[in-house]
């Protein structure tokens, strides 16, 4: 009887000892899940920041090409501006006649 006793007695020891395991697992298990939890949540909010950076990019490439279009237009309305000063100080260190004729 003894023997027997001594084995319940070890069979539930070792029931209590699964049982606690069992309970420790399923705690490590939920701070697991709240772990992955906050994790996803800075993954959305990186996402987030991702995108919004990426969409001030585009903006900032497209202003860079509007300000090279910009620049292109302004060289070339320079260039007409010297050409027409030119033209115009010709036409005024012509002379009187010269310009009567427009022969300058």
């Amino acid at each position: 009887m003894k023997s027997y006793e001594e084995q319940l007695e070890y069979l539930e020891k070792q029931e209590k000892l699964k049982l606690e395991s069992i309970d420790k697992a399923e705690r490590d298990y939920q701070i697991i899940q709240d772990l992955v939890g906050q994790e996803k949540n800075k993954l959305n909010k990186y996402k987030s920041k991702n995108k919004y950076y990426e969409e001030i990019e585009s903006k900032n490439n497209s202003l860079t090409e509007n300000l090279e279009e910009t620049t292109n237009s302004l060289k070339v309305a320079n260039r007409k501006l010297e050409t027409a000063n030119d033209k115009l100080k010709k036409v005024n260190n012509a002379g009187f006649f010269k310009r009567i004729f427009k022969n300058w």
